[in-house]
C-alpha cells in the first residue's frame, strides 16, 4: 500500500493503522516522492491526498495510471462537492 499525505500526522496515522493489520506500507509527502515509489513496484493500493506540496492528487492518479498502475486508487480529501468527485473518478480514483 502507498500512502500519499503531506500532513505527516495523518499519513503516520494511516500508515501505523495499516501496519497493525500485518500490511507492508510506503508513504510518499508528496506527488513526487509517490511516483518515485510506485515506479518501483506496483502497490496493492494507494490512498493519496487530493491537495499535495507539488503536484495535485489528480496529477499523482493520472500518471500512475499513465504508468500501468492497475490497483484501486482511493483519494483523502475534504472536498465535498459533486465535481470533485466526478475530476477524481475521471482520473482513474475508485
Amino acid at each position: 500500500m502507498l500512502v500519499v499525505e503531506d500532513d505527516a500526522p495523518i499519513r503516520t496515522l494511516i500508515a501505523e493503522v495499516v501496519k497493525l493489520q500485518g500490511h507492508e506500507v510506503l508513504e510518499a509527502a508528496n506527488g513526487a516522492q509517490a511516483i518515485d515509489l510506485a515506479a518501483s513496484g506496483q502497490p496493492d493500493l494507494v490512498l493519496v491526498d487530493w491537495v499535495l506540496p507539488d503536484i495535485s492528487g489528480t496529477e499523482v492518479i493520472l500518471e500512475l495510471r499513465r504508468q500501468g498502475l492497475t490497483g484501486p486508487v482511493v483519494m483523502l480529501t475534504a472536498r465535498s462537492a459533486k465535481m470533485d468527485e466526478v475530476v477524481g473518478l475521471e482520473v482513474g480514483a475508485d
